[in-house]
């Protein structure tokens, strides 16, 4: 046999392994294999009080803590369960311990005294963005305000998506109102 056809002969081997190969290997990648969409979440907590003699103080914004169950929720959601994405509910508290994505409930939450946890106003200000609202009328006596949380139902320990944090804490008279304002965007 000739060099030339020998050489032309062995190349077209190894051409179709090669292709043989590579069919193989992109036909044994998993369906589930892990792919990575870049999805982001980010959200902040604005807090403004607004006290009986009309002054309005802006307590700013902090960058929210999504929860270990926040994770779970968002999880639940993506795989089409019902029920779970449903983050509408809004409370506050007086908390002297640094946050824990570990954390089932907002710590020290108020149940009382016009600061009681509530259904917010959700609102979708566009595509993946999202904000939920609401303004507490201090009740009956003095509180110290520090926290806020959002969960998919009003009562404790009840799918605890994400808390933030301010500093300092924040005294509300009696006829002061709190105005909270989540805002949350994926991308």
């Amino acid at each position: 046999m000739n060099k030339k056809v020998l050489v032309l002969v062995t190349s077209v081997v190894v051409l179709i392994g090669i292709s043989v190969l590579s069919i193989y290997s992109v036909s044994a990648t998993p369906i589930n294999s892990d792919i990575s969409y870049g999805v982001k979440y980010t959200g902040i907590a604005c807090e403004q009080v607004i006290r009986v003699d009309g002054t309005v103080e802006d307590l700013g914004c902090q960058h929210n803590l999504v929860t270990n169950r926040g994770l779970e929720i968002v999880k639940t959601a993506l795989n089409g369960t019902a029920g779970f994405w449903n983050l509408t509910n809004l409370t506050v508290g007086g908390n002297t311990t640094p946050q824990s994505a570990a954390d089932t409930s907002l710590a020290n939450a108020f149940a009382t005294n016009g600061l009681a946890p509530v259904l917010a106003t959700y609102t979708v200000m566009g595509t993946g963005n999202s904000s939920l609202n609401y303004q507490w009328t201090v009740a009956t006596a003095q509180s110290t305000v520090n926290t806020t949380g959002i969960y998919n139902q009003t009562s404790a320990n009840t799918n605890f998506f994400a808390e933030a944090y301010w500093t300092p804490a924040t005294v509300l008279q009696i006829g002061d109102k709190l105005n909270v304002t989540y805002y949350w965007w994926v991308a």
